[in-house]
């Protein structure tokens, strides 16, 4: 699935001169530019989404070292309908979230992907009960996107410099996540949030 964004299927605008202006698929450069307008081309009236049918997800979290994480990447995006991690900066591993459609999850994990301190939870519900996690604490983020491809170099590097300059300072985990790619863009792109 890509960004939210991205299921946008048209719109109704009223744009800056007061006319109302209905997007669809027939115009494909101005349904793009509606999909990243914030407001640009006029008033949203009206949205229409593509949406899925409800469905359950085994959602299922684990810890293992970032760098054994990082090796296996591709196949873990691969492999599950839902992956993310977070990397904990001061003890320098990796918190693996899966969710997959009950039964579909993937038969065999490398032997390095297996939870270092057994799985630390493990759930089954309906999707819009198992993705969202409810936060009580209030923090501040920032997300950045880049091409799958780029991404472990960068993040690499984003890792040694916290590692060598702010380890001391950080206390809160980075959010990595890979989404599918827009209409526009050739490539998968993963977030990172920190």
């Amino acid at each position: 699935m890509g960004s939210f964004s991205s299921m946008i299927a048209g719109a109704r605008v009223l744009t800056a001169a007061g006319e109302l202006l209905d997007i669809d698929a027939g115009d494909p450069d101005l349904l793009n530019a509606a999909r990243v307008s914030l407001g640009a081309l006029g008033v949203f009236t009206e949205l229409r989404m593509h949406v899925a049918p409800t469905y359950r997800l085994h959602r299922k979290e684990w810890c293992v070292h970032i760098e054994d994480c990082l090796s296996h990447l591709d196949a873990l995006v691969e492999q599950n309908r839902n992956f993310d991690f977070y990397w904990h900066p001061r003890r320098d591993e990796a918190q693996l979230r899966t969710m997959n459609v009950p039964g579909e999850d993937p038969e065999e994990l490398h032997a390095e992907l297996a939870p270092r301190e057994g799985v630390l939870k493990e759930h089954e519900d309906w999707s819009h009960a198992v993705i969202p996690e409810s936060r009580g604490l209030k923090f501040e983020e920032m997300e950045y996107m880049l091409p799958t491809a780029a991404f472990p170099e960068c993040f690499r590097e984003i890792r040694e410099r916290i590692k060598q300059r702010h380890r001391q300072h950080v206390a809160l985990r980075v959010l990595c996540r890979t989404i599918a790619a827009d209409d526009d863009y050739s490539a998968r792109s993963t977030a990172a949030t920190p």
